[in-house]
C-alpha cells in the first residue's frame, strides 16, 4: 500500500509539474503576443500623430510664405511711395526758396 501511495505521489508531482511548465510556456507566449500586438498599436498611432503635425507644419510654412510675401511687396509699395513723397517735398523746398527769395 506504501508503494501504490508514492506512486500516486510521483505521478501526480509529475501532472503538476507539466501542468506548471505547460501554463508558464503558454503564459510566457501569450505576453510575448500581447507585447507585440501593443507595440505596433503604439507605433501606429505615433505615426498618425507624426504625419498630422508634418501637414500642420507644411501648411504653417505654406502661410509663412505668403505672409513674406505679402509684406515685402507692401514694403516696397511703402518705400517707393516715401521715395515720392521726399522727391516732392525737395521740390517744394526750392519753390518756398525761390518764393521767399522773390519777396
Amino acid at each position: 500500500m506504501n508503494d501504490l501511495n508514492i506512486t500516486t505521489i510521483i505521478i501526480s508531482l509529475g501532472g503538476a509539474i507539466l501542468t506548471y511548465l505547460g501554463t508558464k510556456i503558454s503564459n510566457k507566449a501569450s505576453i510575448e503576443k500581447s507585447n507585440v500586438e501593443n507595440a505596433e498599436k503604439l507605433y501606429q498611432k505615433y505615426q498618425s500623430m507624426v504625419e498630422s503635425l508634418e501637414r500642420k507644419v507644411e501648411k504653417l510654412q505654406d502661410e509663412i510664405e505668403l505672409l513674406k510675401n505679402k509684406y515685402e511687396k507692401e514694403i516696397a509699395y511703402y518705400q517707393s511711395e516715401v521715395e515720392k513723397l521726399q522727391d516732392e517735398n525737395d521740390e517744394l523746398r526750392e519753390e518756398n526758396a525761390k518764393l521767399k527769395g522773390e519777396m
